[in-house]
């Protein structure tokens, strides 16, 4: 059923966010360090880490995209246009939630913690509202969508509260990045339009390999 879809896109997704935010980590003992001594140096830290961060989201999201179907085939026997979708409703989510974890990190070592609080309530309260007003609708697809627009709304109060900072991000896009993106864009839509078409699953799966 739904819930059995969603469960296998949220594993999929939120574990990969969790390799994101684990690498982002370490910034935390940085920021105390220069805090401590009064240095801006931390500030540019959480600008810089979040652009990697940005700089990472197209690659993430290609990747679960490309490897989705795989799953589907793995667990289910068949690739579910469904979960597809749910995969990409959390994916985009869950990403604007990854990039705003340095601005987190950083209201938490400023001792603003009302700001992340803050946040926090708006997911619960949009959650709540938004899914259950979206699931009435749209069943299973509606609960999805507005819990990740929850989650992003919750994501954007935390980049919101430090946006004199990030205004100043620089990305340093090289080609390598277009080309990954360009490359990994080009596949995830090669899966999903051979996954919309009736095609066996095996040439489905070989797709999905290709990519």
């Amino acid at each position: 059923g739904a819930a059995g879809l969603y469960e296998i896109a949220y594993r999929l997704v939120f574990q990969l966010r969790a390799v994101l935010v684990a690498s982002t980590q370490v910034i935390v003992p940085r920021l105390t360090h220069e805090r401590a001594r009064g240095s801006a140096a931390g500030m540019a830290a959480v600008t810089k880490l979040t652009a990697s961060l940005l700089r990472l989201a197209g690659p993430t999201l290609w990747a679960i995209l490309i490897a989705l179907p795989l799953l589907s085939a793995a667990l289910l026997g068949r690739v579910d246009g469904m979960l597809l979708v749910y995969g990409l409703t959390l994916t985009l989510a869950w990403l604007v939630n990854a990039v705003a974890v340095p601005a987190y990190f950083g209201n938490f070592v400023d001792g603003a913690l009302r700001t992340n609080r803050t946040s926090h309530l708006v997911m619960l309260v949009a959650a709540a509202v938004l899914g259950t007003s979206a699931g009435i609708f749209f069943s299973g697809l509606g609960v999805v969508v507005g819990t990740s627009l929850a989650v992003a709304l919750g994501s954007a109060v935390i980049l919101v509260s430090r946006r004199h900072e990030l205004a100043t991000i620089r990305l340093d896009v090289t080609r390598a990045d277009y080309a990954v993106n360009a490359v990994g864009l080009l596949g995830a839509a090669a899966v999903y339009f051979v996954a919309a078409a009736t095609v066996p699953l095996d040439r489905e799966v070989y797709a999905a390999l290709l990519a």
